[in-house]
């Protein structure tokens, strides 16, 4: 060890005092969903503008609530997941309404205009608007 100078005061740690913190960071992209009364290009600025989750992409059931006069239904999820797998409307005696969804794809930018990613998206578009509002159980798989 090299010599140590004699103003410099001894550091002792005491056992069981020092702990580890981590300070991990886990990326993740958000998926969306949502219902509008108006029905403009579904892009990355209209995903966007939907719900986010807040948290990463998780098999699970979300509920989904569409206004009266809203006109469109809109689930994107990241390419790669099994996304949406049912879709029950609530509001009209539990009715499975999964295949009233039309997939597709579109590129979502991340955060803050980060890369884009492709999504497949699910979007309902009733004859008319909804009447009355609903709710849906909509599962991910």
């Amino acid at each position: 060890m090299g010599d140590r100078s004699a103003d410099a005061p001894e550091v002792k740690i005491a056992a069981g005092t020092k702990t580890k913190e981590t300070s991990a960071y886990t990326p993740y992209r958000n998926y969306f969903y949502g219902s509008t009364p108006t029905k403009p290009v579904v892009d990355s600025d209209y995903i966007r503008g939907l719900t986010k989750s807040g948290k990463a992409y998780a098999a699970g059931t979300i509920t989904l609530n569409v206004k009266a006069n809203d006109a469109r239904v809109v689930i994107a999820c990241i390419s790669g997941k099994t996304g949406v797998a049912k879709v029950i409307n609530e509001s009209a005696m539990s009715a499975d309404v999964t295949d009233t969804f039309v997939k597709s794809t579109a590129s979502v930018e991340g955060a803050e205009g980060y890369e884009a990613k492709e999504y497949n998206v699910w979007v309902y578009e009733p004859a008319k608007p909804y009447e009355n509002a609903a709710v849906l159980k909509v599962t991910l798989g």
